[in-house]
């Protein structure tokens, strides 16, 4: 299933279930914000029960996105997802955050959980701007600490 909505009139988000088929596009958006590349997102993303990606569009151009999966049931882990430098500070990555949230809820999850990494401010307000509170923390490969976000989709 896949569906759209405006944000602005140039701005489209649009909701696809499945693994993402949109890999290039995908790949260049994370490129511009890190080493990033297709073999993580299928070695993370295959097998994989429940995925959802909601990307960001303007003018026909990937700008933002978050693709999750469901890792056990009645959870969704929003796993990956970014907003391209140019298009920062717009209220995209929470608008993504929220369509997610809406997304997730229809589908009957009960709980709606991620993962940043404690240097990653920008994603930690739109977190907490969206309702998720801090449920946890972990050393990340032995020194990069994270940040365990979670949300009760109250139905």
């Amino acid at each position: 299933m896949n569906s759209a909505l405006n944000i602005d009139l140039k701005m489209i988000i649009e909701i696809a279930e499945d693994y993402p088929t949109k890999m290039e596009s995908i790949e260049s958006l994370f490129r511009s914000f890190g080493d990033f590349n297709e073999h993580v997102i299928e070695h993370s993303l295959r097998n994989r029960a429940s995925i959802i990606g909601i990307y960001a569009y303007e003018n026909d151009l990937l700008v933002g996105c978050k693709i999750g999966f469901s890792p056990r049931p009645g959870y969704f882990e929003s796993w990956i997802g970014g907003v391209h430098k140019d298009y920062q500070c717009r209220g995209i990555a929470t608008e993504l955050a929220l369509a997610l949230q809406k997304e997730v809820k229809e589908k009957g999850y009960r709980y709606l959980e991620t993962t940043t990494s404690n240097d990653n401010l920008p994603m930690q307000l739109v977190n907490l701007k969206t309702g998720m509170r801090v449920v946890g923390t972990y050393l990340d490969r032995g020194n990069e600490l994270k940040l365990r976000f979670q949300l009760e989709l109250k139905t």
